[in-house]
């Protein structure tokens, strides 16, 4: 069950950066929009490849706590996306600021 989970997720954050890059690479646009669009990618990304690394290192049995393990550093190098600008308070603001504005 965990494996289809990862799975989903992955296709969710896949499928939502592949949106957002195709938007983004089209010409024309709000700048404010622009902003808000790669906000929401990178909030929707980093939580879903979080949510799947964590259930790597419990599939690991605990095994992907320790250094000698490739799961122990894509663990803690996902873990630093949560700080990575803009951090999920502004950008949750941000992405609410532009909905609101274009209501």
């Amino acid at each position: 069950m965990m494996i289809g989970e990862m799975e989903a997720q992955y296709l969710t954050a896949t499928s939502v950066r592949d949106a957002v890059l195709a938007k983004l690479a089209s010409p024309g646009g709000e700048p404010g929009a622009v902003v808000k669009d790669a906000s929401l990618c990178k909030e929707v990304v980093t939580t879903a490849a979080r949510a799947t690394v964590d259930k790597a290192v419990a599939l690991s049995g605990g095994s992907g706590f320790f250094k000698r393990s490739p799961i122990e550093r894509i663990a803690r190098d996902v873990q630093a996306a949560r700080f990575h600008p803009p951090a999920a308070p502004v950008s949750y603001q941000i992405i609410g600021s532009e909905t609101r504005a274009a209501l």
